[in-house]
């Protein structure tokens, strides 16, 4: 209340007062010693019907009226809230009624905003203990309840947030806990705090700590220096120990000191600390044997820093191949400068093109080819890189491997010079054997090799040695170098001849005449020969030399590489071999030529009925005889066989054969005039008397004029093809019994035609129906019928090449085996 407040209320009377009236003048000094004894001038005083007797001065203000317009009125009839009236005027009543203090809170709008209001309600009593009136004081309790809220509403959070903390935390004093949270208890297996609250704290140390944390309290408390962040070790209720952390911070309150603890339980993160110390120290272990085996492999190998390419890690292997300058650091321009990388076209790489530089921006190489300039020379390298993810903490990185692949392109090189060996080697092995002709063999290689080694000149010269003479038949030159062909003097080649007895069965070269002291004497004979280097490949019939192959160059030196010396070797012995096989091959065609005209029957001049033509080629250009053949013969008057077979085997051995079935089946042919019964004993004689060494396939026919009638035998052979004079569908004639020679049991039955003018039929062997451009697709009985069908001229020699000219347009004219093939029309 201030002064001047005071002052109004002690120099004004109360209004409608009786100063003469004694009484009255007491009941105003009671209220005003009421009024005055108010600890605040918010205040106003009502008789017992409710009417303002005194309003104080900041009463006044907060209702922004004058004291005459309040004085005398209700609570009703001032401007207050109707709802702050109506509460007022309630608790007024109340007091009243009851004689008693009382007080209440309300809440009210006012200019100021909503307003929270404290009222107490003093009853006024007269000197006979009556009440006659109720002094009112109301207090604005806005900001200080807001306090108090805010005070408790803190209170219970932060009790709550100790509560609901994960960390352990207690307050103690002088060594004693006061205060634990749901935590604390929790870390020390305990069912709840308060089994905590009054239990010392040491109770709570380790044994083997006790001594050290009580040493820090007693410091603590003289004011000294400790550490407040530390590990101890904890004693749980139920015995155990472990390990924790500690916070310890100190406050006053109420001049009290007491201790505040943080605890955490770090016996998992000391246990994962340890073990984490253990893969640290195992992954540096790990790591160092890595880079061990890094530093063991046979490819360099780098890493780089992904966007600068610079290098982070070279093994050795990548030292050694730059020459031992390769370090950790080396900058991708550094490394350009230091080592420069090469295409094949011999063009620099830029700094943009290096591996290290590209692979540092995200590509990927894949066997990139490169040359690397290095300290000990040029080296080709094979180059691969990616980008290695990021891994198990380690940065993203690029990978840069490159082997030095110059041994590998050395063997290439010689694996090439070797496959290009053997390739001319085969080419002109393949040019001697195709030849087949003794008499052309030397001519084929001296040309295939003068050839192929890019020579002047290559010839065969052959030695009489006990005449004295040598000459050369075959010779191949290029340009307009002069021919050696013709005989020589021997004694020209005297200093050749002593090289070699010297070296007997070594080649001999010469890579320039001029300069080589062997051959001093006859230097300059050779050169003006166009002899002045070569190499010469002596051939020998025992210890005698009696040829050599030679190839030269003709007007200068030449180093012979040892492949081009080999090649010149295995010509010269594939050429021996070839010539000697052809001589053979030679004597054996002269001996199947006499042996097939021997075998050949003697056509009879005509044959009762029928018009018969022929066709025979062997297999084998070595011996023009083969397992194939046929016969034609007379058995009586009036009846012809036709035979068509083929014995296993070729050339001679099969030549042989063929005589042995021939001669026999004509005797039991001769014998039987069945010819089921004449093929049936002839299987029995040839394997009972073991004359075979393989199997036969046979068609037998016998053609009777008179009659027309074919009556005929197959043995396992090709279906035979017969078509009418009217040119229908061809009729196939199948076999009537197994091969010849298998089985001595085995049973032939016969099939009889009756045939008319014109009908014609064709017997071959497996050599025509199994001709073909390849094995998948061979002419078949069908095709041989389809080219029976072609029209044209009738007679059987002409029939014979028209199916002849078909079977060469269906293989491109050429038979891979044996082929025989018998045509006939009816006279």
């Amino acid at each position: 209340m201030n002064v001047r407040a005071h002052k109004n209320v002690v120099s004004d009377p109360l209004p409608g007062a009786n100063l003469a009236d004694a009484e009255d003048a007491k009941r105003q000094a009671r209220i005003l010693h009421a009024v005055l004894s108010s600890p605040s001038d918010f205040i106003f005083v009502l008789d017992l019907q409710g009417r303002h007797l005194f309003v104080g001065e900041t009463a006044l203000r907060a209702l922004g009226a004058e004291r005459e317009a309040i004085l005398g009125k209700t609570l009703f009839e001032i401007p207050l809230p109707e709802a702050l009236a109506q509460h007022v005027h309630q608790c007024f009543q109340q007091t009243v009624a009851t004689g008693q203090t009382l007080q209440s809170e309300m809440e009210a709008l006012t200019p100021f905003g909503q307003r929270r209001f404290q009222y107490l309600y003093t009853p006024l009593f007269s000197e006979n203990s009556e009440i006659e009136a109720v002094l009112v004081n109301s207090r604005d309790v806005t900001d200080e309840r807001r306090v108090l809220d805010a005070l408790t509403e803190s209170d219970v959070r932060f009790e709550t947030l100790l509560e609901r903390c994960h960390d352990a935390i207690a307050v103690s004093k002088d060594g004693v806990h006061i205060f634990a949270n749901r935590a604390y208890a929790n870390m020390f297996v305990c069912d709840s705090p308060d089994e905590i609250r009054g239990l010392p704290v040491l109770d709570l140390i380790a044994p083997s700590a006790r001594e050290s944390i009580a040493a820090r309290i007693r410091l603590r408390g003289a004011g000294g220096a400790v550490e407040t962040i530390y590990v101890t070790r904890g004693l749980r209720r139920n015995g155990e120990e472990f390990d924790m952390e500690t916070r310890v911070s100190t406050y006053q309150w109420r001049d009290e000191m007491y201790t505040l603890v943080i605890l955490r339980d770090v016996s998992e993160e000391r246990r994962r600390d340890s073990l984490q110390r253990e893969q640290t120290a195992a992954l540096k272990s790990h790591q160092d044997w890595l880079e061990t085996v890094l530093n063991l492999l046979p490819v360099g190998l780098l890493f780089v820093e992904p966007g600068t390419g610079r290098v982070v890690f070279a093994n050795r292997t990548a030292d050694e191949l730059a020459g031992g300058g390769l370090v950790s650091g080396l900058a991708a321009d550094e490394g350009r400068d230091n080592y420069p990388c090469f295409d094949h076209s011999g063009r620099r790489l830029t700094m943009d093109e290096l591996p290290s530089t590209r692979v540092a921006r995200g590509e990927s190489l894949r066997g990139l080819e490169i040359i690397w300039r290095t300290p000990s020379g040029d080296r080709p390298l094979l180059v691969f890189g990616d980008t290695i993810p990021a891994l198990h903490g380690h940065d993203e990185m690029g990978a840069v491997v490159f082997q030095d692949i110059g041994e590998q392109k050395d063997l290439q090189k010689q694996l090439a010079a070797s496959y290009e060996r053997e390739w001319l080697i085969n080419w002109i092995g393949a040019t001697i054997r195709g030849t087949m002709n003794s008499s052309e063999i030397p001519a084929a290689t001296v040309a295939a090799l003068g050839s192929a080694l890019r020579a002047d000149r290559c010839y065969f010269i052959f030695y009489d040695l006990e005449q004295g003479r040598s000459w050369i038949n075959d010779e191949w030159r290029s340009g307009d170098l002069s021919s050696l062909v013709g005989e020589h003097e021997l004694s020209c080649h005297d200093q050749i001849l002593e090289a070699y007895q010297r070296s007997v069965g070594q080649t001999l070269i010469i890579s320039d005449i001029v300069s080589d002291t062997r051959f001093s004497g006859i230097a300059d004979e050779m050169a003006r020969l166009g002899l002045r280097s070569g190499i010469r490949v002596p051939l020998y019939e025992g210890q005698t030399l009696v040829a050599a192959l030679v190839v030269t160059m003709a007007n200068s030196g030449r180093e012979w590489t040892q492949d081009e010396v080999a090649l010149t070797e295995a010509v010269a012995s594939v050429s021996r071999t070839a010539a000697e096989a052809a001589r053979t091959l030679e004597r054996e065609r002269n001996i199947a030529n006499n042996l097939q005209n021997a075998l050949k029957p003697a056509p009879p001049p005509s044959v009762a009925g029928l018009d018969v033509a022929d066709f025979h080629r062997a297999a084998l250009d070595e011996a023009s005889v083969g397992g194939d053949f046929y016969d034609v013969f007379a058995l009586k008057e009036g009846v012809t066989a036709l035979v068509l077979g083929d014995v296993s085997g070729k050339g001679l051995a099969a030549a042989a054969q063929v005589a042995t079935v021939r001669n026999m089946l004509r005797t039991v042919l001769y014998l039987h005039e069945d010819p089921a019964q004449a093929v049936t004993t002839l299987n029995g004689l040839v394997v009972t008397h073991d004359l075979l060494r393989g199997f036969v396939t046979l068609f037998v026919g016998c053609y009777d004029s008179d009659s027309r009638t074919l009556t005929y035998v197959s043995c396992g052979h090709e279906p035979g093809l017969l078509q009418g004079a009217d040119g229908g569908a061809v009729c196939l004639l199948p076999a009537t019994g197994p091969v010849l020679g298998i089985d001595a049991n085995a049973s032939f039955t016969a099939e009889r035609y009756t045939l008319s003018p014109g009908d014609r039929f064709l017997v071959y062997t497996d050599g025509l129906s199994e001709a073909g451009p390849d094995r998948s697709n061979l002419l078949g009985s069908e095709g041989l019928a389809a080219m029976l069908e072609a029209k044209g001229d009738p007679s059987a020699t002409a029939l014979m090449a028209r199916v002849m000219d078909g079977v060469k347009a269906w293989t491109g004219g050429s038979l891979r085996d044996d082929a025989c093939m018998l045509a006939s029309v009816v006279a």
